[in-house]
């Protein structure tokens, strides 16, 4: 059979690959509802760059959004906005009660409504999609390095396919990557969802409006872990989410309580670790000449 490699889908979210076709249409992966917990009465948040730089005032409508990022592809068969739909109906049930609804996180079924959210944050942000197109790269590299009789095993739960490089070329490449991103989104962050629910919480609070957020919200910290690769799961991780200027969520099994609430007097120390795991921008209730300084050291150390 020649060399071959073997390859989790479902971990890696390749089991559905399609080919793509998008809308270009404009549609955010964090919501303008989570974002106007930072924004003034005009609608406008200050945006900084990961770079330092000084901070820019910006309608909330105008950022953390990508056209055509949850547009279902044409051989789907169905509209193209479908999940773009069903996430603006998501949006408009948990919009009412955010963020209140947190500090409420104490009984399991609200905790399990947050943790949906926050999973549901994780799982339509582009870097899931960034995750997915690098699976196919890899894949694509690995089929140049193949002769044309060779097979590469794809090793899934139910069943193991054997591919040559030219089947390969066709089922993983970059337009079946937009299919793929959309249609294991719900199912990503089910999973997500169930580890979260089930971990320690503690709701951070602050006297006065402290905490920042990102265009990466959700932030999985390596925390005590000592794997080489960790994840939601894994023993020793914390994940941190901020729910608005005052509120900061920490999911962490070293908590002394279920769900407990803590009050800090160092905002910066989760501030730090928001920064850090921005993509591009950092996004803040107030302007701070400060607060970008800050921001370009803590990237810079990182």
């Amino acid at each position: 059979m020649g060399s071959h490699w073997q390859f989790d889908l479902r971990r890696n979210l390749v089991s559905v690959l399609r080919r793509k076709g998008m809308s270009n249409t404009k549609q955010h992966y964090v919501p303008q509802f989570y974002l106007r917990q930072w924004a003034d009465g005009d609608e406008k948040i200050w945006m900084y760059g990961v770079n330092g730089k000084a901070p820019v005032r910006i309608s909330i409508d105008e950022v953390a959004f990508e056209r055509g990022l949850y547009s279902h592809p044409h051989v789907d068969g169905i509209p193209p906005l479908t999940t773009e739909k069903k996430l603006a109906d998501l949006e408009s049930i948990y919009a009412p009660s955010w963020p209140k609804m947190v500090d409420r996180a104490g009984n399991i079924r609200t905790r399990k409504n947050v943790a949906r959210f926050i999973a549901l944050m994780d799982a339509r942000n582009p870097r899931r999609k960034k995750l997915l197109t690098n699976t196919v790269a890899y894949f694509q590299k690995k089929a140049d390095q193949m002769k044309p009789d060779e097979k590469i095993e794809i090793v899934g739960q139910s069943k193991t396919v054997l591919l040559r490089p030219a089947e390969i070329k066709e089922t993983f490449n970059a337009e079946n990557t937009q299919s793929a991103f959309v249609n294991l989104m719900s199912e990503q962050a089910e999973l997500i969802s169930e580890i979260l629910a089930n971990r320690r919480w503690g709701i951070i609070f602050s006297d006065t409006p402290a905490f920042a957020t990102s265009d990466s919200p959700v932030v999985l910290y390596r925390g005590t872990c000592t794997e080489a690769s960790f994840g939601f799961a894994t023993p020793g991780t914390m994940i941190f989410f901020p729910v608005s200027p005052t509120r900061m969520i920490l999911i962490d099994d070293s908590l002394q309580l279920d769900f407990g609430l803590y009050t800090t007097a160092n905002p910066d120390a989760f501030n730090k670790i928001i920064a850090g795991a921005a993509v591009r921008f950092v996004y803040a209730d107030k302007e701070s000449n400060d607060f970008s300084q800050k921001i370009r050291s803590w990237r810079t150390a990182v």
